[in-house]
């Protein structure tokens, strides 16, 4: 049986995750008209806390290349989870108790929001800073390739004693313009792990056998990752066999 296509288990998902985001929307509101917002605000408090676990838990499933960025958002995922449950012991102990509300209380339920904020927006700068460093890489090739073509053209008839300075003036190894992207990759993240595998199977000749999945794999990455950058990396291939032929 394909997990992915049992009704009852996403049937039962969802029933759980129905049941305990009321449950802890009314805890978290009841929290928040206890420690004096209004109670036309006070569903603000659970929405700032769980929007933060959902977009959190998003950055760090998507499989982000950059340790610094999965990591970040997996411990923010986690921090808004305890924070939540926190939450909710809190109000259900002083509402069975019959505790007054301490003034600690007070100022933690307050220090909520803004933390929150702070802490997605960093997330945000983080993804942003990876999503432009892969850009960077993926142009990095570029001026080669505009090179290499440059000297390909220079001269479209080279007679045969210019032989010897076209063959100096060619350009290195067409392969070099796609691994030199390799160097902008965050070191030790998920792409550089993934970039070595890459050209491991193409050093082999056996890149017709490499996968998105396998790919991800080698750098416990999501699949969905894996399929984005082998086709990328394959299309850079592809690119500068083009200019080669066109060259020839």
């Amino acid at each position: 049986m394909n997990p992915r296509r049992d009704v009852w288990i996403w049937l039962g998902i969802g029933v759980v995750a129905l049941a305990a985001a009321v449950m802890s929307f009314d805890a978290l509101r009841r929290l928040a008209v206890r420690a004096g917002v209004v109670v036309e605000l006070a569903w603000l408090l659970p929405l700032a806390i769980d929007a933060a676990v959902l977009v959190a838990t998003r950055a760090w499933l998507v499989g982000y290349t950059s340790v610094r960025v999965s990591s970040y958002a997996r411990n923010l995922a986690f921090g808004a989870l305890t924070l939540s449950v926190a939450g909710n012991a809190a109000e259900h102990g002083m509402t069975a108790y019959a505790i007054a509300t301490p003034w600690w209380v007070v100022v933690a339920v307050s220090a909520v929001p803004p933390t929150m904020l702070g802490a997605i927006a960093h997330l945000a700068a983080l993804a942003a800073t990876e999503r432009h460093t892969i850009d960077t890489a993926a142009t990095d090739r570029q001026p080669v390739s505009a090179t290499a073509t440059a000297h390909r053209h220079t001269d479209s008839t080279p007679s045969t004693s210019d032989d010897a300075a076209t063959r100096a003036a060619a350009p290195p190894d067409p392969t070099l313009a796609v691994t030199s992207e390799r160097t902008a990759l965050p070191a030790g993240g998920k792409a550089a792990r993934m970039r070595a595998t890459f050209e491991r199977y193409r050093d082999e000749g056996r890149l017709n056998e490499l996968t998105g999945a396998a790919l991800a794999r080698s750098a416990d990455a999501t699949p969905s990752l894996g399929r984005r950058y082998l086709a990328q990396w394959r299309a850079e291939l592809d690119t500068v066999a083009d200019t080669d032929e066109h060259a020839a």
